[in-house]
Protein backbone atom coordinates (compact mmCIF):
# COMPACT_ATOMS: atom_id res chain seq x y z
CA UNK A 1 0.00 0.00 0.00
CA UNK A 2 2.85 2.39 0.76
CA UNK A 3 4.08 2.54 -2.85
CA UNK A 4 0.60 3.21 -4.22
CA UNK A 5 -0.02 5.85 -1.55
CA UNK A 6 3.26 7.56 -2.51
CA UNK A 7 2.13 7.60 -6.14
CA UNK A 8 -1.27 9.03 -5.17
CA UNK A 9 0.26 11.75 -2.98
CA UNK A 10 2.67 12.78 -5.74
CA UNK A 11 -0.25 13.22 -8.14
CA UNK A 12 -2.30 15.13 -5.55
CA UNK A 13 0.56 17.54 -4.94
CA UNK A 14 1.02 18.37 -8.62
CA UNK A 15 -0.65 21.71 -9.36
CA UNK A 16 -0.94 20.67 -13.01
CA UNK A 17 -2.87 17.50 -12.16
CA UNK A 18 -6.37 17.69 -13.61
CA UNK A 19 -7.78 14.63 -11.87
CA UNK A 20 -7.49 11.88 -14.49
CA UNK A 21 -4.51 10.25 -12.79
CA UNK A 22 -6.09 10.60 -9.34
CA UNK A 23 -9.27 8.96 -10.61
CA UNK A 24 -7.15 6.08 -11.83
CA UNK A 25 -5.02 5.76 -8.71
CA UNK A 26 -7.84 6.21 -6.18
CA UNK A 27 -9.62 2.89 -6.81
CA UNK A 28 -6.28 1.07 -6.95
CA UNK A 29 -5.32 2.52 -3.58
CA UNK A 30 -8.69 1.63 -2.06
CA UNK A 31 -8.32 -2.01 -3.05
CA UNK A 32 -5.10 -2.11 -1.04
CA UNK A 33 -6.72 -0.26 1.87
CA UNK A 34 -9.21 -3.12 2.27
CA UNK A 35 -6.34 -5.52 2.98
CA UNK A 36 -4.24 -3.20 5.19
CA UNK A 37 -3.68 -3.65 8.92
CA UNK A 38 -4.90 -1.15 11.52
CA UNK A 39 -1.35 0.17 11.96
CA UNK A 40 -0.89 0.57 8.21
CA UNK A 41 -4.21 2.40 7.96
CA UNK A 42 -3.43 4.80 10.81
CA UNK A 43 0.04 5.58 9.46
CA UNK A 44 -1.27 5.91 5.91
CA UNK A 45 -4.07 8.25 6.97
CA UNK A 46 -1.62 10.62 8.66
CA UNK A 47 0.47 10.75 5.47
CA UNK A 48 -2.61 11.15 3.30
CA UNK A 49 -3.89 14.12 5.28
CA UNK A 50 -0.81 16.12 4.34
CA UNK A 51 -2.36 16.35 0.86
CA UNK A 52 -5.52 18.10 2.08
CA UNK A 53 -3.80 21.39 1.23
CA UNK A 54 -3.43 20.36 -2.43
CA UNK A 55 -2.91 23.20 -4.95
CA UNK A 56 -6.43 22.65 -6.29
CA UNK A 57 -9.11 22.62 -3.58
CA UNK A 58 -11.19 20.03 -5.44
CA UNK A 59 -8.22 17.67 -5.17
CA UNK A 60 -8.35 18.26 -1.41
CA UNK A 61 -11.97 17.14 -1.45
CA UNK A 62 -11.05 13.95 -3.28
CA UNK A 63 -8.25 13.31 -0.78
CA UNK A 64 -10.77 13.74 2.04
CA UNK A 65 -13.00 11.08 0.47
CA UNK A 66 -10.07 8.68 0.31
CA UNK A 67 -9.40 9.47 3.98
CA UNK A 68 -13.01 8.58 4.72
CA UNK A 69 -12.44 5.20 3.11
CA UNK A 70 -9.38 4.69 5.33
CA UNK A 71 -11.60 5.35 8.35
CA UNK A 72 -14.36 3.05 7.10
CA UNK A 73 -11.77 0.28 6.94
CA UNK A 74 -10.46 0.86 10.46
CA UNK A 75 -8.22 3.96 10.57
CA UNK A 76 -8.64 6.32 13.53
CA UNK A 77 -11.73 8.45 12.88
CA UNK A 78 -10.81 11.18 15.38
CA UNK A 79 -7.61 11.87 13.42
CA UNK A 80 -9.64 12.53 10.28
CA UNK A 81 -12.13 14.75 12.13
CA UNK A 82 -9.32 16.87 13.59
CA UNK A 83 -7.74 17.36 10.16
CA UNK A 84 -10.99 18.01 8.29
CA UNK A 85 -12.71 20.53 10.55
CA UNK A 86 -10.53 23.53 9.57
CA UNK A 87 -10.61 22.47 5.92
CA UNK A 88 -14.40 22.21 5.94
CA UNK A 89 -14.72 25.56 7.71
CA UNK A 90 -12.52 27.29 5.15
CA UNK A 91 -14.33 25.67 2.21
CA UNK A 92 -17.73 26.65 3.60
CA UNK A 93 -16.68 30.28 4.09
CA UNK A 94 -15.31 30.51 0.55
CA UNK A 95 -18.29 28.70 -0.96
CA UNK A 96 -20.67 31.10 0.79
CA UNK A 97 -18.83 33.96 -0.89
CA UNK A 98 -19.48 32.75 -4.43
CA UNK A 99 -23.04 31.74 -3.54
CA UNK A 100 -23.71 35.28 -2.32
CA UNK A 101 -22.34 36.66 -5.58
CA UNK A 102 -24.55 34.25 -7.52
CA UNK A 103 -27.60 35.34 -5.54
CA UNK A 104 -27.07 38.87 -6.85
CA UNK A 105 -27.27 37.73 -10.48
CA UNK A 106 -30.54 38.04 -12.39
CA UNK A 107 -32.52 34.82 -12.65
CA UNK A 108 -33.15 33.37 -16.10
CA UNK A 109 -35.47 30.83 -17.65
CA UNK A 110 -34.30 27.44 -18.89
CA UNK A 111 -34.22 28.85 -22.41
CA UNK A 112 -31.74 31.60 -21.49
CA UNK A 113 -30.64 33.79 -24.37
CA UNK A 114 -27.07 32.45 -24.28
CA UNK A 115 -28.37 28.90 -24.68
CA UNK A 116 -27.43 27.61 -21.24
CA UNK A 117 -28.17 28.13 -17.59
CA UNK A 118 -26.70 26.95 -14.30
CA UNK A 119 -28.53 26.23 -11.06
CA UNK A 120 -26.65 27.63 -8.08
CA UNK A 121 -28.40 26.85 -4.80
CA UNK A 122 -32.03 27.75 -5.48
CA UNK A 123 -31.38 30.18 -8.35
CA UNK A 124 -31.06 29.65 -12.08
CA UNK A 125 -28.54 32.02 -13.62
CA UNK A 126 -27.02 32.17 -17.07
CA UNK A 127 -23.94 30.04 -17.74
CA UNK A 128 -22.18 33.20 -18.91
CA UNK A 129 -22.83 34.92 -15.58
CA UNK A 130 -21.63 31.86 -13.65
CA UNK A 131 -18.45 31.64 -15.70
CA UNK A 132 -17.77 35.30 -14.96
CA UNK A 133 -18.09 34.58 -11.23
CA UNK A 134 -15.73 31.60 -11.54
CA UNK A 135 -13.18 33.71 -13.38
CA UNK A 136 -13.43 36.49 -10.80
CA UNK A 137 -13.09 34.20 -7.76
CA UNK A 138 -11.79 30.77 -8.82
CA UNK A 139 -10.85 29.68 -5.30
CA UNK A 140 -14.39 30.20 -4.02
CA UNK A 141 -15.84 28.34 -7.01
CA UNK A 142 -13.43 25.44 -6.47
CA UNK A 143 -14.33 25.39 -2.78
CA UNK A 144 -18.02 25.20 -3.63
CA UNK A 145 -17.29 22.15 -5.80
CA UNK A 146 -15.31 20.50 -2.97
CA UNK A 147 -17.86 21.06 -0.18
CA UNK A 148 -19.84 17.87 -0.85
CA UNK A 149 -16.73 15.67 -0.73
CA UNK A 150 -15.35 17.35 2.39
CA UNK A 151 -18.65 17.20 4.28
CA UNK A 152 -19.25 13.61 3.20
CA UNK A 153 -15.86 12.56 4.57
CA UNK A 154 -16.44 14.48 7.81
CA UNK A 155 -19.84 12.82 8.29
CA UNK A 156 -18.22 9.40 7.82
CA UNK A 157 -15.61 10.23 10.47
CA UNK A 158 -18.05 11.78 12.95
CA UNK A 159 -20.41 8.82 12.83
CA UNK A 160 -17.47 6.60 13.81
CA UNK A 161 -16.16 8.99 16.47
CA UNK A 162 -19.38 10.60 17.80
CA UNK A 163 -17.56 11.91 20.87
CA UNK A 164 -15.93 14.46 18.53
CA UNK A 165 -19.33 16.07 18.00
CA UNK A 166 -18.93 17.66 21.43
CA UNK A 167 -15.83 19.59 20.33
CA UNK A 168 -16.45 23.34 20.14
CA UNK A 169 -14.67 23.64 16.80
CA UNK A 170 -16.96 20.98 15.33
CA UNK A 171 -20.11 22.61 16.68
CA UNK A 172 -18.92 25.97 15.31
CA UNK A 173 -19.31 24.66 11.77
CA UNK A 174 -23.06 24.96 12.24
CA UNK A 175 -22.88 28.73 11.78
CA UNK A 176 -21.25 28.29 8.35
CA UNK A 177 -23.38 25.45 7.05
CA UNK A 178 -26.61 27.43 6.69
CA UNK A 179 -25.40 29.47 3.72
CA UNK A 180 -24.33 26.38 1.77
CA UNK A 181 -26.94 23.79 2.76
CA UNK A 182 -29.30 24.69 -0.11
CA UNK A 183 -26.57 23.91 -2.62
CA UNK A 184 -24.82 20.92 -1.05
CA UNK A 185 -26.77 17.88 0.13
CA UNK A 186 -23.91 16.74 2.37
CA UNK A 187 -23.57 20.20 3.95
CA UNK A 188 -27.29 19.92 4.67
CA UNK A 189 -26.84 16.45 6.21
CA UNK A 190 -23.88 17.65 8.29
CA UNK A 191 -25.94 20.54 9.63
CA UNK A 192 -28.64 18.08 10.65
CA UNK A 193 -26.07 15.83 12.32
CA UNK A 194 -24.72 18.71 14.39
CA UNK A 195 -28.21 19.41 15.74
CA UNK A 196 -28.74 15.86 17.02
CA UNK A 197 -28.64 15.67 20.85
CA UNK A 198 -25.73 13.44 21.78
CA UNK A 199 -27.51 11.87 24.76
CA UNK A 200 -30.42 10.47 22.75
CA UNK A 201 -30.72 7.38 20.61
CA UNK A 202 -30.14 7.74 16.86
CA UNK A 203 -32.33 6.29 14.15
CA UNK A 204 -30.62 6.23 10.77
CA UNK A 205 -32.79 5.58 7.73
CA UNK A 206 -30.90 4.44 4.65
CA UNK A 207 -32.84 5.58 1.54
CA UNK A 208 -31.13 2.83 -0.45
CA UNK A 209 -32.98 0.16 1.55
CA UNK A 210 -36.37 -0.86 0.28
CA UNK A 211 -38.17 -3.90 1.70
CA UNK A 212 -39.10 -6.57 -0.79
CA UNK A 213 -42.68 -6.14 -1.98
CA UNK A 214 -45.20 -8.51 -0.48
CA UNK A 215 -48.17 -10.04 -2.21
CA UNK A 216 -51.38 -8.70 -0.68
CA UNK A 217 -53.79 -11.22 0.71
CA UNK A 218 -56.91 -11.75 -1.39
Amino acid sequence: MRAKLDEFLAAAGDAREEGALLNELGPELLELVKEASKQELDEGLIRLLDALDAPHSQVGGFVALIGGCFVENGADAATLVTALVPQVGRALALAARVLKAASEQPEVQDDAADGASVRVADRLISAQAWQALVNADPLSAQSLCSVDDLCRALIAALTRAPEMLERSEVRALGTLLGAVGDHSQFAHFLARLLRVPMDEEWLVIDPRYRPAPTTPEL
